[in-house]
């Protein structure tokens, strides 16, 4: 498979995994509910996904860009398994931590490169802070994790359609 080709999958699974995380989230199935693999088909889309975002912007983004896209793509790991929950002591915060500083950090990395458009990143960006407010706000939590999901779907849907018309296949 071309790269370019490559790129056009991976762009695909950025839209896919920015449209079904967000539902999933949204419609936040029961644990054990047939829904709930929405998580694993998500989170692997949203991985390759990174590791395309990554690919077209590995000179430039620099350091930042390459420890954020290690730690984000470890900690998206984890909450891509059914099952996976969001806090307690059962070692999903210290991911959590992981896969957001990574998001910051391949944010950091996206604007440095200019390969992406700056709201793509932006909207990653906004997407930690709504959801570090919601993890501070119990009484908005809910609330504010669904929209930071949203938020930084909308970011790796914009983030696969620029892949895809950056790379056009070639006969």
């Amino acid at each position: 498979m071309n790269r370019p080709t490559a790129l056009r999958w991976s762009a695909l699974a950025a839209i896919a995994g920015g449209m079904i995380n967000p539902l999933v989230d949204v419609l936040s199935p029961d644990r054990g509910s047939p829904l709930e693999w929405g998580y694993f088909i998500g989170g692997l889309a949203i991985q390759f996904a990174l590791i395309a975002i990554y690919a077209i912007q590995v000179e430039e983004s620099g350091v930042a860009g390459f420890l954020g896209f290690v730690m984000a793509t470890v900690g998206r790991a984890y909450f891509s398994v059914p099952g996976a929950v969001i806090g307690g002591v059962d070692g999903t915060v210290p991911l959590g931590l992981l896969y957001t500083l990574g998001l910051i950090l391949v944010s950091i990395g996206t604007v440095k490169s200019r390969k992406l458009p700056r709201w793509v990143p932006a909207m990653w960006l906004a997407a930690v802070v709504v959801g570090v407010a919601g993890a501070l706000l119990p009484s908005l939590e809910i609330v504010l994790l669904r929209l930071g999901a949203i938020v930084l779907g909308l970011g790796f849907v914009g983030a696969g359609f620029a892949l895809w018309r950056a790379y056009p296949l070639r006969n």
